[in-house]
């Protein structure tokens, strides 16, 4: 353990367990969450709530016993509630401590081991419980309920001080402040002598030994006084020395492998925290940034390198079989009816809108999913989502708030997802290390990061090699753009996306003319708006809306009378790497050019099935 870690055991002596809220098919009413081991686990936010729940109670001691928040002078003394509520966070102030999920130590992690293929010696049983009526003294009817329950185990977990807070600046921990928190958080976990549910009946009786126990009684034989809050060490600012302009790129490609559930914001909608089925470059740009910029936190190019021009990310899209996913273009219909699918009853016939006509079999419009193409067969599906039930606990009547129960979605773990990184080769030239070193590793992303059940990564980090120019198969006065992100572009007035044609307004502004395609019996555009909301969590408040064209939009368009093929189309693929429209650093915008799915009329995919989506179980291609 370092300075600014704790490692915690945790005891149980009874019968334990966290709920799902679910039941499973069998019998049993109840069922308790297991961890990709199929292990009964204590999640991290169970955890920090009652932790924090104790805090509380030691600062009043504290306080108590220091004379911690009285007057001082003409000043008021720093007082330990103060302390706990910056420690553990308010609706205002993000936490600076988190704590991992418990699981089980490693002995009994190998005596719960399946020891062959038949018998599982987890320590899992059933208990039965019924409601008796107050009148006769009998069991009621329809009133059996068959509980899931742990056996007595011992578990292990780690609480970490936070080295920056959630804008990425630096947090300047004393000494006396860490010492400080860490004697709070140890007394708090000693405090701690329930988890889980069922707490009533007499069951998650447990004790939680800190790593700094012996410590604990020496520091309070002689209370120390309440510290403040640790500063934040802001970036120096640097002006930026030259004007935006084209640099030459080194590309990088980001592979995310989901160690826990991953939630990507969405807009919470009543008591539902959804989840978009992919992770925004909003997400992944700050974190790369900071990365750089602790690495050369004096450097001016590495500070401007967003505003510069000089780093872009992508989106983090769906693998499946090494293959990244491309939102499925809006101009595919697959039949509405069984009779009219493929050869067999995972393979799906689509037509392509831009190249062929509907036909006389009834369709319908594809509108999410993602495509996996392949050389011979490619493949479709959308990425299965994981909802866990949460609730939050009144402190002093220890039971559930009512109206406090809510739904999480979430990216299962297991899941790989992929970017692409783009950066100047001046910037990199600046970093003493390569770029793989600085960023391959373990990493918090997404939303709800911070309560370390959701957003555990595992990222790798390695150069993407060029690609060799692939034969242009469309017709010489003709190109296709599929665009795999959403589009920020501006009304001439300044105002939201007016349609397409302020989408080809800002690529004339950017140097290419372009018009839509002739149409007969084919159209030339598929596009659907959506709207963008987002949170800014320095703000502590939404953003303004926005109005993007989707992913998966498709467009065939014709090049200016006066256009140069030879020379428009680089310009186009640069383009298409880097974004077009706002916000391009951050993902969006990001296209295709003449991609050769879409010069096919009709095509038959195979539809993935939700265990493909995750590692070790690969789709054929």
């Amino acid at each position: 353990m370092t300075a600014t870690e704790l490692s915690l055991e945790i005891v149980f002596t009874t019968d334990w367990g966290i709920g799902t809220g679910l039941g499973r098919a069998g019998g049993v009413n109840a069922a308790l969450k297991r961890d990709e081991d199929g292990q009964p686990f204590v999640p991290a936010s169970t955890l920090t709530g009652a932790i924090r729940q104790q805090a509380f109670v030691v600062a009043d001691a504290l306080d108590e016993a220091t004379g911690g928040g009285e007057p001082s002078g003409t000043a008021t003394r720093p007082s330990w509630s103060q302390f706990v509520t910056g420690l553990f966070g308010s609706p205002q102030h993000a936490r600076l401590v988190t704590f991992t999920s418990a699981h089980l130590s490693t002995l009994d992690a190998e005596a719960a081991a399946p020891t062959d293929s038949e018998t599982m010696a987890a320590p899992f049983h059933d208990v039965v419980s019924l409601a008796i009526d107050a009148d006769t003294g009998t069991a009621k009817n329809n009133m059996l309920r068959v509980i899931e329950r742990a056996a007595p185990a011992t578990l292990t977990a780690t609480a970490r001080l936070l080295e920056e807070d959630q804008a990425g600046n630096q947090l300047r921990w004393t000494k006396e402040q860490r010492e400080a928190a860490l004697l709070v958080v140890g007394l708090a976990c000693r405090l701690v002598d329930t988890l889980g549910g069922e707490r009533t009946g007499g069951d998650g009786r447990c004790r939680i030994t800190p790593s700094n126990e012996e410590q604990l009684l020496s520091q309070l034989q002689q209370p120390p006084a309440a510290p403040t809050l640790p500063q934040t060490a802001s970036w120096q600012a640097h002006l930026c020395a030259t004007a935006r302009q084209d640099y030459d790129l080194a590309s990088f490609t980001l592979d995310i492998e989901l160690c826990s559930p991953l939630v990507s914001f969405a807009v919470p909608m009543s008591n539902e925290v959804p989840t978009l089925d992919f992770l925004r470059g909003t997400a992944l740009l700050p974190w790369v940034h900071t990365k750089l910029r602790g690495h050369c936190p004096d450097n001016a190019l590495v500070a401007n390198a967003v505003v510069n021009g000089e780093l872009y990310v992508s989106d983090a899209l769906p693998v499946v079989d090494g293959v990244r996913g491309l939102p499925l273009p809006l101009a595919l219909t697959r039949p509405k009816t069984s009779e009219a699918r493929g050869g067999d009853s995972s393979t799906v016939a689509f037509t392509n809108r831009l190249r062929a006509a509907a036909g006389d079999t009834p369709q319908k419009q594809v509108r999410h999913g993602y495509l996996f193409p392949a050389a011979e067969r490619g493949a479709f599906g959308t990425p299965p989502q994981l909802g866990q039930q949460h609730i939050s606990y009144d402190a002093v009547s220890r039971t559930a708030k009512t109206g406090h129960l809510y739904l999480a979605r979430s990216l299962p773990a297991g899941m790989r997802l992929r970017a692409t990184l783009h950066l100047s080769t001046r910037l990199a030239a600046e970093l003493s290390q390569p770029l793989e070193d600085l960023l391959t590793g373990t990493a918090q992303l997404g939303s709800r990061r911070l309560t370390s059940t959701y957003g555990k990564v595992k990222v790798n980090v390695s150069a993407l090699p060029k690609s060799p120019p692939q034969p242009d198969a469309s017709s010489a006065a003709e190109v296709t753009l599929w665009f795999t992100s959403d589009v920020l572009v501006r009304s001439g007035s300044l105002g939201p996306c007016g349609g397409v044609e302020d989408l080809l307004a800002e690529f004339a502004r950017r140097g290419v003319e372009l018009k839509l395609a002739d149409s007969t019996d084919t159209s030339a555009v598929f596009v659907r708006y959506r709207r963008i909301d987002s949170w800014s969590a320095a703000g502590q408040q939404p953003r303004a809306s926005r109005v993007a064209i989707q992913a998966g939009s498709v467009l065939r368009l014709q090049l200016g009378d006066e256009a140069d093929r030879d020379v428009v189309l680089p310009k186009l693929q640069r383009l298409g790497e880097l974004g077009i429209g706002e916000l391009g650093a951050q993902g969006f915008g990001r296209f295709v050019v003449n991609h050769s799915f879409l010069e096919q009329g009709r095509r038959e995919l195979r539809e993935l099935t939700a265990d493909e989506f995750f590692t070790g179980k690969e789709a054929d291609k």
